[in-house]
């Protein structure tokens, strides 16, 4: 069997709860994404493609458990996590369609569940993109303290002495990916 490509892509707009911000162009851009791995080889029944309200916290726990059996040590896994997030004591969060905003570090998604189901299958190339749309205006006025909208520190860990992981993050704090609303 030859060696495959394996998408694993999260993303959501609008939320639930709208004191989250939108994460504009989040679905849009995982669509493009998903279509351009399939483009380079990547089978469509190898693609796990969850978008808003899809995107629930159970949904993406029980897809991914599905979806990490399938990888070989051959295969390379592509994961891709696009809205908005929150990092407690460095520990990211990132916020399902369903999240609660009086519970968010138990009614998200931990990117660190991600780290370790992948972290399981070491000898597979894994390939992490964030594409988060940061809660800053939710890390000061309604989580409290010890937080910030996203931390590097999980995904450095995960990719240090590891010559088959790589990680990619589109912007950090007060930064966006594009330059302006109206485009």
């Amino acid at each position: 069997m030859r060696p495959r490509i394996h998408v694993f892509a999260v993303a959501v707009v609008h939320y639930e709860h709208t004191e989250f911000s939108t994460a504009h162009f989040a679905e849009n851009d995982c669509r493009k994404f998903v279509e351009a791995l399939q483009a380079l080889g990547a089978e469509p029944v190898n693609c796990v493609k969850l978008l808003g309200s899809d995107a629930t916290k159970p949904a993406i726990e029980v897809a991914l458990k599905h979806f990490i059996k399938g990888i070989d040590s051959r295969d390379t896994l592509v994961f891709l996590l696009a809205g908005n997030s929150v990092s407690f004591n460095e520990l990211n969060h990132l916020v399902s369609h369903d999240t609660q905003l009086n519970d968010i570090q138990k009614t998200s998604f931990q990117l660190g569940t991600v780290l370790k189901e992948i972290g399981e299958r070491n000898n597979c190339k894994a390939l992490i993109f964030i594409h988060p749309k940061l809660c800053a205006h939710l890390t000061d006025s309604i989580v409290g303290t010890n937080t910030t909208s996203f931390s590097e520190k999980e995904l450095r860990g995960f990719c240090e002495d590891a010559e088959n992981r790589i990680a990619f993050i589109s912007c950090k704090d007060g930064e966006s990916s594009w330059p302006n609303q109206s485009l």
